[in-house]
């Protein structure tokens, strides 16, 4: 696996390797130090085939995260490089990058799918599964403040804020950085105040152009 390639915002490389066990790779996954798809993997067809690991044709989105987590249930460890190797050029109105809320709800099934596959688990893995779950609630409270629509999904608008509010010590217990951690808790804490502050950047943005 790798940790860096070159990009229009991200162009670290350095020759650095090592290994690590694969529950530990599978806690980096879920907390983003490794990125989720499978580009910046190399895998042996062999291994694939021997344990019949195959993308799920029914999810769109996550499928990435789901096949990695899936092969690293059947290994012990696994080598990490840094040294940036793929150049990936941003399509910022590509599909993917615009906010869809059956693609997010469809990640989310790929995470409930990814917990029933687990052969190997420890508390770290938990809480970081747990994590990347609260993250999504995130992502779809901020994707439907920027679209303008959070009216038109209130039940879900509500729910993700609710599963923020309860779920604040999920952020507070797994290693990420401290910027990302204060933002989890004002979501929490101050929701009003971010919503508008988020919808305030969105006109700001709109009105530059």
């Amino acid at each position: 696996m790798n940790k860096n390639n070159y990009s229009d915002y991200n162009i670290k490389s350095n020759e650095e390797e090592y290994v690590v066990s694969a529950e530990k790779a599978i806690e980096w996954i879920y907390l983003g130090d490794i990125f989720v798809a499978v580009w910046n993997k190399i895998y042996s067809m062999q291994f694939l085939k021997k344990n019949n690991i195959l993308f799920d044709e029914k999810i769109w989105y996550g499928e990435g995260m789901l096949f990695n987590i899936d092969c690293l249930q059947f290994v012990d460890s696994i080598a990490v490089g840094k040294k940036s190797v793929y150049h990936q050029v941003s399509n910022p109105n590509s599909a993917m990058r615009k906010f869809n809320v059956d693609s997010n709800l469809c990640g989310i099934r790929s995470l409930e799918i990814r917990k029933k596959h687990w052969r190997k688990s420890n508390p770290a893995i938990v809480d970081a599964w747990n994590y990347h779950r609260r993250a999504f609630n995130l992502s779809i409270v901020r994707g439907l403040l920027k679209s303008d629509i959070e009216q038109e999904y209130q039940e879900l608008y509500d729910s993700c804020m609710n599963n923020l509010k309860k779920q604040l010590w999920i952020s507070l217990k797994v290693p990420i950085p401290l910027r990302e951690k204060l933002s989890y808790i004002a979501w929490a804490i101050i929701p009003s105040f971010m919503s508008k502050r988020c919808k305030n950047k969105v006109r700001i943005k709109i009105g530059k152009k």
